[in-house]
């Protein structure tokens, strides 16, 4: 099976694409929008998102260690996403391997971030812990 170079500058145009989205979002996100996480006004927990913000302007300032700090789902689903779109780049086959494994299981790979998402907002939410 031969990759074309087309999909080599398809990888490349989405993660420059994410890129100048990023730098967009950290203006936006600093200098015109103060939005507050309507689950943790109403309950006082937080939600999967809560330090979405804060964790993209971190990423976009180079800042991983405060990025960590503030959501740490958002983090590791960035370097996921970048990671497979690097692999896509270097290796357009072994990218389509990866998107065909998970399509092939998709029941699994939707309970496993079901399950990943409801274990970050559980343990994110229990107060008196270093992560907390």
């Amino acid at each position: 099976m031969k990759i074309e170079f087309r999909t080599r500058l398809e990888y490349g145009g989405i993660l420059v694409a994410l890129v100048a989205l990023g730098g967009l979002a950290n203006y936006f996100l600093e200098h015109v929008f103060r939005i507050s996480c309507p689950i943790r006004t109403v309950t006082g927990l937080q939600c999967p998102g809560c330090g979405f913000s804060r964790c993209v302007q971190a990423i976009s300032r180079g800042d991983l260690l405060e990025a960590l700090r503030q959501n740490v789902l958002i983090l590791g689903s960035s370097v996921l996403i970048t990671g497979y779109l690097l692999l896509g780049l270097a290796n357009p086959n072994a990218a389509l391997l990866i998107r065909r494994f998970v399509q092939f299981h998709h029941r699994a790979t939707t309970w496993l971030i079901f399950v990943s998402v409801g274990g970050f907002t559980l343990l994110r939410n229990i107060h008196g812990m270093p992560w907390a």
